[in-house]
This record gives C-alpha cells, structure tokens and sequence, in this order.
C-alpha cells in the first residue's frame, strides 16, 4: 500500500478514507497481508504531522497498525536501483523496488500514472476493493 492510501487511512482524508478504511480492515481480520514500505513509514509521520496530528498520536497509530501491517525493506541495492532507473520520481521507484522484493501481488495507490515502470500490478483502492470481492 503507497504512502497515500495509508495516510488516507491515519489522517481520515476526506473522499478517500473509507477505501483506505475498508483496506486496513480487511488486514486486521487477517483477510490479506498488508505491506507498506519503510519509506512509507518515515513519510507518514512527516505528512500527518502538517494535518496537526501530534508526534504521540502518530506514535501511537503506528504502532497499532504495526500488529497487522508488515514493512517491506529499502535496501541499499534498492536506492541505487532507483536513482540509477531514470525514473522521474525517486521515491516512487522505491516504492515500486520494495514491493517487487517482497513479490508483492499488487501495489494499492491513489496514483497509478506515477507507477508507469511498475513491474508488479498497480491498482487504485477502488480496483483493489472490486477485485476482492
């Protein structure tokens, strides 16, 4: 799951929190494995904190939502890869190269144009959610 969706998610982000809520869920019920990158992780607290959330309830979610959401890895390979790809968005390549190292099925995003080299399928939560069904 990229960065946007999850904090759609933590920020209740109107018009495209439920899709992220529905997601979130259907991890907690064990329903799918959920990866977000540890990338992802950084970017979170950093954005959450402009929609004046405190660093304590950021904290706070993190850590509840590390009981059912796993961290795919950002190797040194990984960044390398990315700022050697050419892509013209760095941080969505990482994206892209964490979740191709963890044979990710699919990656959940609100943006799919900017995943363009992405190897591994890119949905947006909607398709996600429809393809679930």
């Amino acid at each position: 799951m990229d960065t946007n969706v999850l904090l759609d998610f933590m920020c209740n982000r109107q018009g495209f929190a439920h899709d992220a809520i529905q997601i979130v869920g259907m991890a907690v019920r064990r329903e799918i494995q959920l990866y977000v990158s540890a990338l992802t992780m950084v970017n979170v607290k950093y954005v959450a904190r402009k929609y004046d959330y405190r660093n304590e309830e950021i904290d706070a979610s993190i850590m509840r939502l590390l009981e059912y959401v796993r961290v795919s890895p950002i190797t040194e390979s990984i960044i390398a890869e990315a700022y050697s790809s050419g892509a013209s968005d760095t941080e969505d390549m990482i994206q892209i190269l964490s979740a191709k190292s963890i044979d990710a099925n699919c990656i959940i995003t609100r943006d799919p144009k900017d995943f363009g080299l992405a190897t591994v399928p890119v949905l947006s939560p909607k398709k996600f959610l429809k393809a679930c069904r």
